[in-house]
């Protein structure tokens, strides 16, 4: 349907309130507002400055928010529908149920409550994603809470610095002793990595995690790990679990171990201390400690276990412990036995039946 103008305006007009006073001018132009030409820079704060002419969906409306003789003078507003880049050099506030809707979908930003920011996915499927999406390398929050690297994204601590006070977690903290991370499903995983590595050559870790004790005085462990029966009397426990395992055709050509425990001695002379590649210990809490009744204790214990076959051949090929490196002679580890007395014995036990093994103090 036409339009039949009941009056014109051309180029530019002028308002006024009822005193004739503090009027605002609005002015239309196709080029952009040039904030140091007339009328522009003759008009008052509040003044409107109408582009017809721009390109479909994109503002055209323009207000005067300041007098600099600058074009930064005239500032778009903000239109329904908008895909142009808008510019906020100020503050912008929102009502307590206000929020931002991402296009035509269930995604909003917005503030629940009080010093709280929140980006909601509305429905199932939704997803939020921050990174480089060009290179598809960005981090992925699902509707569920789920957060999913794609592409190279990883996370990288190397530039955190650690709060002193923070000694229960200073890089990565889940629950602590009071307050525990608690899901009492049987067969759970907390934490569950699976790793695949094809290549043909060099020493490949799932894992690798070394600590630096720099502080004289100082002690630790590179990796702690502990397993705690809380006041339940508990099926197998184990304080950590090491397995290799092979696939139907897997094999070693070379050494395979389930637990390797290396004391590297330096290439210097040491001084004092006690050193072991191993320690197997048994630690009595109190005065109550009294394993008397348990059915049978060790601080070793070595198992011949699976299936019934394979338990055979390996009786018929394993030795109890394999020493390798040194030589045979006198004040050795290992040297001829030249004394005749037998002077002790050391308690073992083998499949089910207690021997003692013959020592002497003396070779």
């Amino acid at each position: 349907m036409a339009i039949t103008p009941k009056w014109t305006m051309v180029s530019d007009g002028c308002w006024q309130d009822s005193s004739s006073a503090n009027p605002i001018y609005h002015i239309i132009n196709t080029a952009a507002p040039d904030g140091a030409a007339d009328p522009q820079a003759s008009a008052t704060k509040g003044s409107w400055y109408i582009r017809p002419g721009t390109t479909d969906d994109y503002s055209q409306w323009y207000q005067k928010v300041a007098d600099n003789d600058a074009d930064a003078d005239w500032q778009k507003v903000l239109v329904n529908y908008n895909e142009e880049a808008v510019v906020l050099e100020g503050s912008l506030t929102m009502g307590t149920t206000a929020r931002f809707q991402v296009r035509d979908s269930t995604l909003y930003v917005y503030s629940p409550s009080a010093s709280t920011g929140a980006i909601a996915l509305g429905a199932s499927g939704d997803v939020w994603q921050i990174g480089d999406q060009a290179a598809s390398n960005y981090w992925e929050f699902q509707f569920d809470g789920t957060l999913v690297p794609t592409g190279a994204s990883r996370l990288n601590f190397s530039s955190v610095n650690i709060a002193a006070a923070n000694t229960d977690g200073g890089l990565i903290k889940g629950g602590t002793e009071a307050t525990k991370i608690v899901e009492d499903t049987a067969d759970m995983k907390f934490i569950s990595f699976y790793f695949d590595n094809g290549a043909t050559s060099g020493d490949n870790r799932g894992i690798y995690n070394r600590l630096y004790l720099s502080g004289a005085g100082g002690g630790g462990e590179s990796f702690r790990t502990m397993t705690s029966i809380d006041d339940v009397a508990a099926g197998t426990a184990h304080g950590a679990h090491l397995t290799l395992n092979f696939e139907a055709t897997g094999s070693c050509t070379g050494l395979g171990v389930a637990s390797r425990n290396t004391l590297h001695i330096p290439n210097a002379a040491m001084t004092g201390g006690t050193y072991a590649s191993t320690m197997a210990e048994i630690f009595s809490d109190g005065t109550s400690s009294d394993p008397a009744a348990v059915t049978e204790l060790s601080f070793l214990r070595f198992v011949n276990d699976g299936h019934s076959n394979g338990i055979t051949d390996v009786d018929d090929k394993a030795f109890l412990f394999t020493l390798t490196g040194g030589t045979l002679g006198s004040g050795n580890v290992m040297a001829a036995k030249t004394a005749s007395a037998v002077s002790h014995g050391l308690r073992v036990k083998i499949h089910g039946i207690t021997y003692y093994v013959m020592l002497s103090d003396a070779q």
